[in-house]
């Protein structure tokens, strides 16, 4: 599989997503880890990995993800809210399974700066670019 920078990037909907901008490469197999994807719909780029690709061309990238869905990627600067739609804080950090590389828990920096909150991708309501909404209260 390859990935062009500049390639469009659309769901598995056909919903346009962005374009590709950046290509990770693992150092040692120099296959992709990761492609991050410039949007509009978010205030960070995306970021995808190659699992979440149903097909690729020299100028396309359809994903097998929809956007809104659990299980698309989780974004760094993503905005999170309990089921009350109160604001949490913002995704510091995905933590991703070794083997899978899929993303199982994601660390929150809370509205104070100073704190920080661990949150499982079961405790995920839906997900839309820039936000994260969860099925559970902050208290």
């Amino acid at each position: 599989m390859e990935i062009t920078i500049g390639a469009k990037v659309e769901d598995k909907n056909g919903k346009p997503v962005g374009t590709v901008n950046n290509i990770l490469r693992d150092t040692w197999t120099s296959e992709i880890s990761k492609f991050s994807v410039k949007t509009e719909l978010a205030e960070t780029d995306l970021f995808y990995s190659p699992g979440e690709i149903s097909e690729t061309s020299e100028t396309r990238v359809k994903l097998n993800v929809a956007l809104g869905e659990v299980n698309s990627s989780i974004q760094y600067g993503a905005k999170v809210f309990d089921k009350n739609h109160q604001y949490i804080g913002t995704v510091d950090y995905p933590i991703n399974d070794s083997l899978t590389g899929e993303i199982k828990k994601f660390k929150v920096k809370t509205k104070s700066d100073v704190e920080f909150a661990l949150f499982s991708v079961a405790d995920v309501e839906k997900i839309v670019p820039g936000e994260v909404d969860l099925k559970i209260t902050a208290e």
